[in-house]
């Protein structure tokens, strides 16, 4: 039964005429790994995009990085994300495709130096605790980098 309800499933949909969005990342993953339509399908992403920004990046996963990587690594592709929170795995996270596209881009990241969320003693306190550890996020590729409070102007 498990093994055959994925299939019983997705042929229920597809007769009603329906697809949640997984099913999408899947068919358009499956139509970009075919040798006849993939091709056609990166042309057109390309020719439509000059470029593509990648909002919340650190929520994507390796099949939406596959999909992103595919279209648009040939082009101008732009991720923000932050990396410390590629690790929410029930947000649909992936800390490691995260990575993988740190390194698939190369070059230095851009990092915001200025948190505008929080009171500056809050700020010296978490920049003092974190940049004395090193190896803090465990992962090398997820580094620690100290922030400022915004500068009051009166």
């Amino acid at each position: 039964f498990f093994h055959e309800l994925p299939a019983l499933v997705d042929a229920a949909k597809r007769s009603a005429g329906t697809a949640h969005y997984d099913d999408l990342l899947h068919r358009l993953h499956a139509a970009l790994a075919d040798p006849a339509r993939g091709p056609m399908l990166e042309r057109a992403a390309s020719a439509q995009y000059q470029a593509v920004l990648i909002d919340e990046f650190q929520d994507t996963d390796a099949l939406q990085y596959e999909i992103f990587h595919r279209l648009f690594a040939g082009g101008r592709l732009f991720f923000v994300g932050d990396p410390k929170q590629a690790i929410y795995a029930f947000r649909g996270a992936d800390v490691f495709a995260y990575m993988r596209a740190k390194r698939d881009a190369g070059g230095t990241p851009y990092a915001l130096d200025t948190n505008f969320r929080s009171e500056a003693p809050l700020i010296g306190a978490v920049n003092a605790t974190f940049s004395r550890r090193l190896g803090t996020f465990v992962l090398k590729d997820i580094p620690f980098t100290a922030v400022r409070p915004p500068t009051r102007v009166s």
